[in-house]
């Protein structure tokens, strides 16, 4: 069984991974660290060892693992998705402010102390909003990654995939129906820029 931590290059990645270095974790087979493509192949020092940075697609879903998700971006989505349909849900944005651990029970148990991030800038009350604006929902990801089976819609492609409007939100696009919303890879997606095809 390995131990996996997702967004292992982020801010609340590099506190997991502190607090983890003080931990005994004897009965994991490995520790994988995962992050997105632009840090594949990057080190982490880790107990002293030289832990090589991996994608999503270096994990073997097929095995029992233990996730430690650290990231809010596409990348955790497509993991969960993978790990078990319907698990993900976006909550919000939060900061870390702290974290501890107690024990109960002869088990430790770690606490993060995480407060939400509000936007400050709309004077719109969260009940009036109609739209997530640009933001997809994550039951419309999770549709969408579903219906496209994991895949570029113009090429087959299942890595470095963007969830892109097919109606731009620039020129009035949805986010909140996946009849708008399709998987491409980067080259398509950032090829297609904000024009209709």
């Amino acid at each position: 069984m390995k131990l996996i931590i997702i967004g292992a290059t982020g801010l609340v990645g590099n506190e997991i991974i502190k607090l983890l270095e003080k931990r005994n974790l004897d009965k994991f087979e490995e520790i994988q660290m995962i992050a997105s493509l632009s840090s594949k192949g990057k080190e982490i020092i880790f107990r002293d060892d030289k832990l090589i940075i991996k994608t999503c697609d270096d994990i073997n879903f097929d095995e029992i693992n233990v996730f430690i998700n650290c990231s809010s971006s596409d990348l955790a989505l497509e993991i969960y998705q993978k790990i078990k349909g319907g698990i993900w849900t976006f909550a919000g944005n939060f900061y870390l402010n702290d974290s501890s651990y107690e024990t109960i029970n002869d088990r430790k148990v770690f606490k993060f102390m995480l407060d939400l991030i509000e936007d400050k800038t709309s004077s719109k009350s969260q009940t009036n909003k109609k739209s997530p604006g640009r933001l997809i929902p994550a039951s419309v990801k999770f549709e969408v990654y579903q219906r496209d089976k994991g895949r570029c819609v113009e090429c087959g492609e299942t890595t470095d995939l963007h969830y892109d409007h097919i109606l731009p939100y620039s020129k009035g696009g949805s986010s909140n129906t996946s009849e708008n919303i399709q998987l491409l890879c980067a080259r398509h997606n950032l090829s297609k820029s904000d024009k209709i095809i």
